[in-house]
């Protein structure tokens, strides 16, 4: 259910975008080129804003401790504010380009509706998923096994997308008449789209360690917040014998899931440059270099930073490891369950 929600809320996020940005394009049409990018900041914050705040309610339990509700009030009040900032980039856009009033309208309604859906949807998950929930002990270290699968499965897609997009690059432009020329933007294309095929295969194989995580901290998302900060960021914080728990079983988790999200961040940027290189060559965007240097600025400072923080996980998992099986686990034993076997729900979500 949860990875089938995931690919849902995707593709509903994506409609919404396109279906934005064609609303812009055709029934309001910029004047300037650059105010474009007012209006795609408001489509981003607007659509994606929700999205973020339902899968968050979905994901964690904010309900019963006042800091998991304090939590939740303060993202609450962070999306609304993106989306505030969203509608005014749209008035920007529209009173810039002369256009008609109705587009700040749907745009600003649609936001709000997206935010109540989300607080109504996200919460009705997760109940529903505490529901089905398996009351025995579930958390269990990834091994070294599921590691290697989801490794080889990232690089069989890009390979197999980057063959693919190849060949069709150089047979197109080798048998078409009158596209001989476009081969080097084929080829650009076929490397940039590989590179988007792993990307988003690094997020869709990883989905089934979300399962430990949430585990390994109870689905406390304030609980969360402060091992994250005794494990990532090295701080000095007090845990009682449950929290210590929590925060070796988070280290073993995020020391193996923060590489898959620094290769899914690393590939997505780079199939993204390319595609601003290939504009910024042909001269047919005007936004190319300014968000090729975006780009690069991003990944620079963001490189260093997520190394150390895969550094520390996985001292402070090192350091740490027998505090993580200190709670009994009989339940798992007496069930004989492999760790493949007790994550077997979080991916037979993804079957139909």
């Amino acid at each position: 259910m949860r990875i089938a929600a995931f690919i849902v809320s995707v593709l509903v996020s994506s409609a919404l975008a396109l279906g934005g940005t064609l609303l812009v394009v055709f029934a309001a049409p910029p004047r300037v080129d650059w105010t474009l990018f007012l209006a795609t900041v408001g489509l981003v914050a607007l659509v994606f804003g929700p999205l973020t705040l339902g899968s968050l309610t979905a994901y964690w339990d904010f309900g019963g401790d006042p800091a998991r509700r304090r939590l939740l009030r303060r993202w609450i009040v962070g999306v609304v504010l993106a989306e505030v900032a969203g509608v005014a980039a749209v008035v920007a856009y529209a009173v810039l380009n002369g256009s008609p009033w109705w587009l700040v309208v749907v745009f600003s309604g649609g936001g709000a509706l997206l935010t109540a859906v989300a607080l109504v949807v996200g919460p009705a998950l997760q109940r529903r998923d505490d529901a089905s929930r398996d009351p025995r002990p579930t958390w269990v270290p990834i091994t070294r096994r599921e590691i290697t699968r989801k490794v080889v499965t990232v690089a069989a897609v890009f390979a197999g997308a980057l063959v693919v997009g190849l060949v069709v690059a150089v047979v197109v432009s080798t048998t078409v008449d009158g596209l001989s020329d476009i081969l080097p933007s084929g080829l650009g294309f076929a490397v940039a789209l590989a590179f988007f095929a792993g990307a988003i295969t690094c997020v869709t194989t990883t989905l089934s360690f979300n399962r430990a995580l949430r585990e390994a901290t109870g689905r406390d998302p304030a609980l969360v917040q402060k091992v994250g900060r005794v494990v990532l960021r090295g701080k000095a914080v007090d845990l009682d014998p449950g929290e210590r728990v929590a925060a070796a079983r988070y280290a073993q988790v995020v020391a193996v899931t923060l590489p898959f999200q620094l290769a899914y961040l690393v590939m997505l940027y780079a199939g993204l440059a390319i595609q601003q290189v290939q504009g910024l060559l042909s001269g047919t965007s005007p936004f190319a270099l300014p968000l090729l240097v975006l780009l690069v600025v991003v990944l620079v400072a963001f490189l260093p930073w997520t190394l150390l923080r895969i550094a520390r996980a996985r001292r402070y998992a090192r350091a740490h490891a027998a505090e993580a099986d200190a709670a009994p686990r009989a339940g798992l034993q007496a069930q004989a369950e492999t760790p493949q076997e007790a994550r077997a729900d979080s991916d037979a979500d993804a079957r139909p």
